[in-house]
Parts: structure tokens; C-alpha cells; sequence
């Protein structure tokens, strides 16, 4: 099979997998990303566009909305697609594909971060409830109706997931046991899902889109029960940012950046930077092996374009680039001469 390596860095990874990105705003917004968004269709095996609203649309674009937001969404696509896997993020979220294709285990579950997700028992949430002045209520957070509508998802789930087909243990029952008492909540921004746990995750999110559960509430939870349940193992992508944390240019141009949220699309900056991201150089190998492990992808990829004005602007970054690598030796050379003299000074 064909690999494709993005400035250096093998890709292939990337090629069966689905892309399915979400915009929640309206018509209008979600257009006007489209363009910046359709540049991932050169690693995916396909990108699909998620929207509340398709009727103004220009391309094809997959309702999502209400209940079942985006889990249900998601797990509609698995009945078809042929993918090794589905990767879900909202439109605000940015991948670097060399920086995702370095790390991404396709046989895995990969979340956006593990501490993103939290669990509290259902007390704690009504307690901070009660008394707004202990900042920590959480307004997703309606008291008894959302305790409800989990320990219900809980009861079902049970019936759905060991009605005569798995073997209930006291493992089982201790999990099940935690997730009546309280509640995990955390980020829904990015999700991987393999193959292997296609079929679990469809069940599960059928029962939460019953419910109608937030899908703050259901991805952390649902990223502990399918490991659990399928002993797929699951993978933190450690991604930069958080739900109300954005994500800079200089974060999104760092050497360790693989995926963040949020990035504010209105900024020059980070449009820059994205842009960047997106528009690395692709390469076609024969096969993988010939792909050299060694060569590193650059933090800020050069296009392999001769026209004039690009053969002009590589000349001037070779140029800066040589500048500093003599001021770096001239500076160790004079930090050694000045050792030296001190050695000198001592002997005298």
C-alpha cells in the first residue's frame, strides 16, 4: 500500500480513517470554514461535515442535532462506512496531521485528554448547586432531573449490554455501582473510535440519545465504559487547550502539538497558523519502509513551490537559518574561551 509522508512524517496512518466534523453555528459560519476544514481531505480517507442546519449548504452535509448530539451522529455513520475507525471534533478543534499521524494507535479508543474528565458523586454537583457562592456549579447540572436521567441510562445499559451475552461480575457490578452514585462530565471536542468497539458504542449511544443525556456527560462517561466493556484499550491524545481555554498560534507551531481546542477562527494569527498545518507538503511513496524514521518534520514546513517569489522567500529562511546557527557556534566558542581562560587564571 502507497504511504503518504507529510514533510517527512508518514501519514498512512490517517488514510482509513473518517473525519467527522462538527459545526454547531448557523449556515452562514459553518460555509465560510468549510474551505479551511475541506484541506483534511488530503490525509482522511474522507471528511464528513456535521450541521444543526444543511438546507443553505453548498456541499453535502450530514444533519446533527437534539437528542443524540453527536453520539448518536456519530454512531450513525458506523452502520456504513467501511473506515478503520471514526475521528470526531467540533469545527473548532485543529489537528495537526503529521503531529496526530506520529502517535495515533487506529486499534485504540484516543480522547482528547484525560484530564479533561472528571467524576463527582451526584452530592457534590448539588451541593454546588445550592450554594452558587463555592464556584463550582456546573449548569449542566439540573438537580435531580439529570441524576435521573443517568441513573436510568445506567439501569438500561445494564439490561442492553449483559442480557444473556456477557458474564456479570463483581467487577461489572462495581463500575455500575459507581456510575449510579454520581456523574463524569469533561470534554466532547475530540473522539476516536476503532472499529473493534463500533458495536458497543453504537448500543451505548443509543440508550443516551433515549435519555436525551448531555453530550458533556456522555463522552467522558461513554470513554470509560467501552474500554471496560470491549478491553479496548484507550489513548490520550494530550491535546492543547480545554473547553474554555483557546489554543495560539505559538501553541499550534509547537514541535509536541498534535490536536487543541479552542482556536478562534476571526484571528489572522491562528489562521495563519492553521493554514500552515494544514497545507504541509504530501509525498507519495512506493511503501511504507521506504519512509526513513529518521527524518523529522520540520515545526514550520516549507511548500515545495518554484515560482520566483517562493524560490526567494527559501533563500532568505536558508539565509536566517545559517545566521543563527553561526551565532550559535560563535556563542559556544566564546563561553568555551572563557572557560579556558579561567582555567588558565587558576593555574597561574
Amino acid at each position: 500500500m502507497a504511504s503518504v509522508v507529510v514533510t517527512g512524517c508518514s501519514a498512512s496512518v490517517l488514510a482509513n480513517v473518517t473525519l467527522l466534523i462538527h459545526c454547531r453555528q448557523n449556515s452562514t459560519i459553518c460555509e465560510m470554514r468549510h474551505p479551511m476544514l475541506d484541506l483534511y481531505s488530503k490525509y482522511f480517507r474522507e471528511v464528513i461535515f456535521l450541521s444543526k442546519d444543511v438546507s443553505e449548504s453548498k456541499r453535502r452535509v450530514v444533519p446533527c442535532s437534539g437528542a443524540g448530539d453527536p453520539h448518536w451522529c456519530i454512531a450513525s455513520q458506523m452502520n456504513s462506512t467501511k473506515a478503520r475507525g471514526i475521528m470526531y471534533m467540533q469545527f473548532d478543534v485543529v489537528i495537526s496531521p503529521c503531529g496526530l499521524a506520529s502517535m495515533l494507535k487506529t486499534d485504540m479508543l484516543a480522547s482528547f485528554s484525560d484530564s479533561t474528565k472528571t467524576y463527582a458523586p451526584f452530592c457534590y454537583y448539588e451541593t454546588c448547586r445550592l450554594f452558587p457562592s463555592l464556584n463550582c456549579d456546573w449548569f449542566h447540572w439540573q438537580g435531580k432531573t439529570t441524576q435521573d436521567q443517568v441513573v436510568n441510562v445506567v439501569n438500561d445499559l445494564e439490561s442492553v449490554l449483559f442480557s444473556g451475552s456477557r458474564e456479570w461480575t463483581t467487577r461489572h457490578a462495581r463500575v455500575f455501582k459507581k456510575l449510579r452514585e454520581g456523574m463524569m462530565q469533561g470534554s466532547s471536542d475530540l473522539i476516536y473510535v476503532p472499529r473493534e468497539a463500533f458495536q458497543v458504542f453504537t448500543a451505548c449511544a443509543r440508550v443516551f440519545k433515549m435519555h436525551g443525556v448531555f453530550h458533556e456527560i456522555v463522552h467522558p462517561t461513554m470513554l470509560e465504559l467501552v474500554p471496560f466493556l470491549t478491553r479496548i484499550s484507550s489513548q490520550d491524545l494530550a491535546c492543547h487547550g480545554s473547553r474554555v481555554r483557546e489554543v495560539y498560534e505559538a501553541e499550534l507551531l509547537s514541535k509536541d502539538f498534535v490536536c487543541g481546542h479552542r482556536v478562534n477562527y476571526s484571528s489572522g494569527s491562528s489562521l495563519k497558523a492553521v493554514r500552515i498545518l494544514l497545507n504541509q507538503t504530501l509525498e507519495v511513496l512506493p511503501t511504507e519502509h521506504q519512509a526513513s524514521s529518521e527524518v523529522r518534520a520540520l515545526d514550520v514546513p516549507l511548500s515545495l513551490d518554484f515560482s520566483t517569489e517562493s524560490m526567494t522567500s527559501q533563500l532568505v529562511a536558508a539565509g536566517a537559518v545559517f545566521f543563527l546557527i553561526s551565532v550559535k557556534l560563535f556563542q559556544m566558542l566564546k563561553k568555551r574561551s572563557a572557560k579556558f581562560h579561567k582555567n588558565l587564571v587558576e593555574i597561574l
